[in-house]
């Protein structure tokens, strides 16, 4: 092959001055020599020199050098193909079987498998009948000569190579699925996939392949691109196990047996339009959460065949003349099988594992509610309720800091990182002793309430204290009332009351109610420092607010709705406005940072927020005019709760 040579002339600058080269290459030309070992390999080749001379790697440049380089691209390639190594499943004079591992392009593959040759015992020919592409790992099947090509079209047309795939899909595959129709309308027309473009020959390959193309799959050499029924793709079809899964309920190992012409775009789209897509990352398949970077999991396993020619008798013409191509499979000279691939065993262990663990929450939960688990369909329905409704909505109740909650969909159902806030609170409200009969009362507002759990919370712990939910969701403050009557029945429920509002529009009119605790004592209050001096309404202002991001949620759109993730799945349920905010989430942290000094006690009251994942930063410029007590983290290590005091 013709050398193709990368040239780059360039003049050393002042920042690179004092550099060594080799460095100065790898910042600024590194998409030329791509890797350290290829610029060293251009060093010693002498493709690089400085000042019209052939440099050492190890030179310190200085300001006004020019550096050439001659880069050989096909050194680099040829190393490549030097130092791959091919497995070869069977081998004769005529043809052979190699296995190609996942993260391989057939163009390179075929490359080096013509550089083996080329240098050990080279062929009249290299052709493939069919290919896999880059993600995917499999049997391939190789002519060495024209005659061989011939026989090998015939038998590959014929239906005589017997190959068997292994593939995990998203779903429980139904086991008779490959006889089942399409029901066309329930396809939605924009998710149809069919062969609207003319499918590109296997001659364009070596042309059009570049070794980063992931799409290779519809190179296949007489592979049908339309949709097809599963009698017309597969010999058999054997669903295996099914596993539980978080993210897909359940994920499906499903063992083909295929015809050819084989065509993998064709398995790919039969499982999609069915609605059990193959996990993965290209064209008809899906990734799942948790390994999106692994690949497709599709495997051409097994291959059976007969020898193309007889090396000592001529060929074998006629050998299976008169069968049908469902009899059984007969005892083929070539018979190759490979294990299930080690990343398909991982990901359905850590699958399971995962699911299990939260299955076993889920069923503590139920237990702790009260309902008696006794193998009953019904009883098992409640625990199988992943992917539909959230638990916390089908049992009507959520457990929050030792107290259960009742909730329905006009509430959002209480985090376990939220109990974070209460700790906080509690912390601070319990820290002055305000026991004797003259002490004031402590005033706490819970802004957007819900079912009222961080105010009853608060309160259940802190006897001296009152307060104030506000929520604009009148059936949230129903709920969050019914829950105060409850859970502090026998603690002086007068202590709280929730009103229906914006929160953004409270005033001071709006917190008489508290106010109204503490005339007794007014005369009392000092400005010392301790919660409750009258500078204000109110001593302490809680707040998880709406911190999802409402632009980025439009901005994933019809996408995101037909394929949601399991978190998506599960705020579906939620009320919107308790979980989406404007400017990329922030809004409601302006709007509390502008409500605050008018509602707060000064000069010591308090604020206590919930953050989202990775908004601390930002959060804390908002609120720059303010003192930092504390960040604390959740359970899972995230910055979760601020306490602010005003300065």
């Amino acid at each position: 092959m013709p050398d193709t040579i990368l040239h780059v002339k360039a003049t050393v600058n002042s920042n690179g001055h004092g550099q060594r080269i080799r460095k100065w290459i790898m910042s600024h030309y590194r998409h030329i020599v791509t890797s350290r070992e290829n610029a060293h390999q251009s060093f010693k080749r002498g493709e690089i020199s400085v000042n019209g001379q052939p440099s050492e790697e190890t030179r310190i440049l200085q300001e006004s050098d020019i550096v050439e380089i001659n880069y050989n691209k096909t050194m680099e390639h040829l190393a490549a193909l030097k130092d791959f190594d091919i497995e070869f499943g069977y081998q004769d004079s005529y043809m052979a079987v190699i296995w190609k591992a996942p993260g391989i392009n057939h163009s390179f593959l075929e490359r080096a498998v013509r550089y083996h040759f080329e240098s050990n015992s080279p062929c009249e020919c290299i052709w493939f009948p069919y290919i896999l592409q880059k993600a995917a790992s499999g049997w391939l099947i190789m002519a060495k000569s024209n005659k061989a090509k011939d026989r090998l079209i015939e038998q590959y047309k014929a239906n005589k190579i017997q190959l068997g795939m292994l593939v995990l899909c998203h779903g429980q595959v139904p086991p008779n699925l490959a006889t089942m129709e399409y029901d066309t309308d329930k396809i939605p027309s924009e998710e149809k996939l069919t062969a609207s473009t003319p499918k590109r020959q296997n001659t364009a390959l070596n042309k059009n392949d570049d070794d980063n193309d992931d799409e290779d799959e519809d190179l296949e050499v007489g592979g049908d691109t339309v949709l097809e029924q599963g009698s017309k793709i597969f010999r058999s079809f054997n669903v295996t196990s099914v596993t539980r899964s978080n993210n897909s309920d359940y994920i499906s190992t499903v063992e083909l047996g295929l015809r050819t012409p084989y065509g993998s775009a064709s398995v790919r789209r039969f499982f999609y339009n069915h609605g059990y897509t193959i996990i993965g990352n290209s064209v008809a398949t899906r990734p799942i959460k948790t390994h999106k970077d692994k690949g497709l999991y599709m495997t051409l396993n097994k291959l059976a065949m007969d020898v193309l020619f007889d090396e000592s008798c001529g060929e074998r013409d006629g050998k299976d003349e008169g069968k049908s191509d469902d009899q059984p499979t007969p005892s083929f000279p070539i018979q190759l099988v490979r294990n299930e691939p080690e990343k398909f065993k991982l990901t359905l262990e850590r699958e399971h594992r995962f699911w299990k663990r939260a299955y076993e929450r889920r069923l503590k939960e139920l237990q702790q509610s009260g309902i008696e688990m006794d193998g009953t369909s019904q009883s098992l329905d409640y625990v199988e309720s992943y992917g539909k409704e959230p638990l916390a909505y089908v049992l009507g109740s959520k457990e929050f800091h030792g107290l259960r909650f009742e909730i329905d969909r006009s509430c959002l159902i209480p985090r376990a990182s939220t109990e974070t806030l209460v700790d906080a609170a509690l912390s601070w409200l319990l820290d002055t002793d305000t026991t004797t009969a003259m002490a004031p009362r402590k005033r706490i507002l819970d802004m957007g309430t819900g079912c009222g759990n961080l105010l009853i919370s608060i309160l259940d712990k802190a006897p001296q204290a009152v307060g104030i939910g506000v929520d604009i969701s009148q059936q949230a403050v129903v709920m969050a009332q019914k829950n105060k009557d409850k859970l502090l029945a026998d603690k002086d429920a007068s202590r709280a009351t929730f009103i229906v509002k914006d929160m953004a529009q409270v005033t001071s009119a709006d917190l008489n109610f508290i106010s109204s605790f503490n005339n007794s004592n007014n005369n009392n209050n000092k400005d010392d420092g301790s919660p409750n001096n009258d500078n204000g309404f109110v001593d302490l202002i809680v707040c998880n607010p709406p911190y999802l991001n409402m632009d980025a949620t439009n901005r994933q759109g019809a996408n995101a709705k037909d394929r949601p993730s399991q978190q998506q799945m599960a705020l579906s349920y939620e009320p919107d406005q308790a979980l989406y905010a404007e400017d990329q989430g922030f809004a409601w942290y302006l709007t509390l940072s502008e409500l605050a000094p008018r509602l707060l006690a000064s000069p010591h009251g308090r604020v206590i927020l919930e953050c989202g994942k990775g908004m601390m930063e930002r959060i804390l410029v908002i609120w720059s005019g303010w003192k930092v007590v504390s960040t604390i983290k959740d359970k899972q290590g995230w910055d979760r709760c601020l306490v602010l005091e005003r300065k």
